[in-house]
């Protein structure tokens, strides 16, 4: 890794650590999901809808990675939605509803024939597919919204279109990964074996699902749904390193903030699953979080990793 890479990755995540930056905002457990319904997101991101975010001439978002250049990112386009539309359900606020819309068009039209997104092409990270896991499921849940709020079925369609391509196997060059009777959703899909599978993104990736399942009854996604959700059961015991949580399952240690995420999705999981073995998992962390030791171990481990990390596609901001 060159050395201004090194340096911009460990800005980047020292921003992360303390809270400057638009990367780490805190995002807690959602304040109007429901069950049973298409309503509020399951984690809040209302957060991400603030005077940091990079705005286009349309009002839709864009990142901003190493060397300056501004570009679109799906995901972040989608945690915006769901942050407008958080806080359109709130506020009754008519233009967030419209700004919600909006960017639910940029989903729509930015969705490629076979249903998915090109979330990291224009990163450019070189040894993964351009697709995600977690941009599907995110986007799913953006279309499902607007699909609730007009009734216009292009976003149903839209929607099973996305769905469609999630239940592709990774080495068919979907997002989904098969093992046996193990089936994880990759936010980082690769097949040059390196098999990471990110905690936070499966999850999202589940509530993707989740949701299009409340809206149709689909025997095939649901029968992927359920083993993905067993797996998870079977497999959250690796990401614990008996002091705080792990990001993946490679034993990349979770920033603080994303340990929060962790804990912040697995509540919900629990709620959503109906098991209590997540919020056992839930509490656990958050007990890992109170003891300084354990943070500041967790720090000192992750700086290291970081600066192991290499650094195309960084992303500043």
């Amino acid at each position: 890794m060159k050395l201004k890479g090194k340096v911009a990755l460990f800005r980047r995540w020292i921003g992360m650590i303390v809270g400057s930056s638009n990367l780490a905002i805190k995002q807690g457990v959602g304040k109007y999901y429901k069950t049973d319904d298409i309503a509020g997101y399951y984690n809040d991101l209302t957060g991400k809808v603030n005077d940091k975010t990079v705005l286009d001439d349309h009002g839709i978002p864009m990142i901003l990675v190493d060397g300056g250049e501004k570009i679109y990112f799906p995901i972040s386009v989608f945690q915006y939605s769901l942050g407008l539309w958080d806080m359109y359900l709130e506020r009754g606020d008519e233009e967030k509803k419209e700004r919600f819309l909006s960017l639910s068009e940029w989903a729509l039209n930015n969705q490629r024939a076979d249903g998915s997104w090109d979330c990291f092409g224009a990163i450019k990270y070189s040894i993964h597919f351009t697709v995600s896991s977690m941009g599907q499921g995110e986007g799913i849940s953006v279309l499902l919204r607007a699909y609730k709020l007009t009734g216009d079925a292009k976003w149903l369609e839209a929607s099973r279109r996305a769905v469609k391509f999630m239940m592709i196997r990774l080495e068919d060059g979907g997002t989904l990964l098969v093992d046996g009777e193990d089936h994880y959703f990759e936010e980082y899909p690769d097949m040059s074996g390196y098999k990471r599978t990110i905690l936070n993104g499966w999850i999202f990736s589940l509530f993707g699902i989740y949701d299009y399942l409340k809206t149709e009854d689909d025997e095939k996604v649901r029968s992927v749904f359920e083993k993905s959700v067993a797996t998870l059961k079977r497999h959250l015991p690796d990401y614990d390193a008996g002091y705080w949580s792990f990001y993946d399952r490679t034993g990349r240690v979770a920033s603080p903030a994303y340990h929060e995420l962790h804990i912040a999705l697995l509540r919900v999981f629990s709620d959503i699953t109906k098991d209590g073995f997540y919020r056992t998992y839930a509490d656990r962390w958050e007990g890992y979080s109170r003891k300084k030791l354990n943070k500041m171990r967790a720090i000192a481990k992750k700086a290291i990793q970081k600066l192991k990390e290499p650094s195309e596609g960084i992303v500043i901001q």
